[in-house]
């Protein structure tokens, strides 16, 4: 496996007194649905660097956009792709 395979991932979620906490990094997505019938109602927003508004959050905390191999990466300017 090469670095251009290499990706992480992870999804969480958390009830605490009757509220519902998620959290995400990656190519993870929450969808909640509930009751008979219940329609999917999204909890996250996909995290896709290539898309100006993401792009324009990595950047502004320091990060870096690249194609890296297949797909666009994040990365930092002190690590090398």
């Amino acid at each position: 496996q090469t670095e251009a395979d290499s990706g992480a991932c992870a999804l969480v979620a958390l009830i605490v007194g009757g509220r519902l906490f998620v959290a995400h990094v990656g190519d993870s997505r929450a969808v909640l649905c509930s009751g008979a019938g219940g329609a999917a109602v999204r909890l996250t927003e996909d995290h896709k660097p290539d898309e100006r508004g993401e792009r324009a959050r990595i950047e502004r905390a320091g990060g870096e956009v690249v194609f890296g191999g297949r797909c666009w990466r994040v990365t930092h300017p002190r690590t090398q792709m």
